[in-house]
């Protein structure tokens, strides 16, 4: 699609829109059987483009939370063969923000 690196996702839209309007199937439809399978072919590869565009601005947009710190070993409740209960206990982070809040359940 000849997009640079740090073009926005408004710019992305524009020039795929172009190129699906002159890709079109109904655009081709004057021209030659070889014509018509070389502009599918290339309009797929327009829209597997604009797919790979999306999916990596979504990773680049995604947070991984960090993990959690053990606050002390794991701790059998109950033995019983079918009836095992363990306490598993986590420490809270210092620091919390405030747009993805973390409750302390009891």
């Amino acid at each position: 699609m000849q997009i640079s690196g740090e073009a926005t996702e408004e710019a992305i839209l524009k020039v795929w829109k172009k190129l699906v309007l002159l890709l079109h199937p109904d655009k081709l439809q004057s021209l030659d059987d070889d014509t018509k399978a070389k502009g599918a072919e290339a309009l797929h590869e327009v829209h597997a483009a604009k797919e790979e565009l999306r999916q990596r601005a979504q990773q680049a947009c995604a947070q991984v939370p960090v993990p959690p710190t053990r606050g002390s070993a794991p701790r059998c409740l109950n033995a019983t063969p079918g009836a095992r209960k363990y306490e598993i206990s986590w420490m809270l982070p210092e620091v919390q923000d405030p747009k993805a809040p973390i409750e302390k359940y009891e």
